[in-house]
């Protein structure tokens, strides 16, 4: 079996650390999610996420023009949130494309409408 990283040791004990602290709210606490897939982020992605302004995708500060909704958003303050946060957000349906987006969201991230 291949050994690990030190980068991947190190994303591992984080990993353990959050579920850690998970298993530790009391169920009384806990928010059900009736869909887990939609709220899946990638391995390694921080715990403050970087949104834009419009449709509310994820975005890299960086950016000048968000890659969900292709926005300019050069001279818009992005949001901030936590992932807690951004998985707990209310959830609607796009009344043109009908796929779902965050219930702040100006611009459907899909269609860009």
């Amino acid at each position: 079996m291949k050994e690990l990283t030190d980068e991947q040791l190190k994303i591992l004990a984080q990993l353990e650390q959050k579920q850690a602290e998970r298993d530790a709210i009391p169920e009384s606490q806990k928010i059900p999610i009736s869909n887990p897939d939609k709220y899946t982020f990638p391995i390694g992605i921080p715990d403050i996420v970087t949104l834009c302004p419009y449709c509310l995708g994820i975005i890299d500060e960086q950016e000048l023009t968000c890659l969900a909704c292709n926005r300019n958003i050069k001279n818009d303050a992005p949001i901030e949130m936590t992932v807690a946060e951004y998985n707990n957000a209310r959830q609607v349906d796009c009344p043109f494309c009908k796929k779902s987006k965050l219930g702040l969201a100006k611009v459907c991230p899909s269609c860009g409408k």
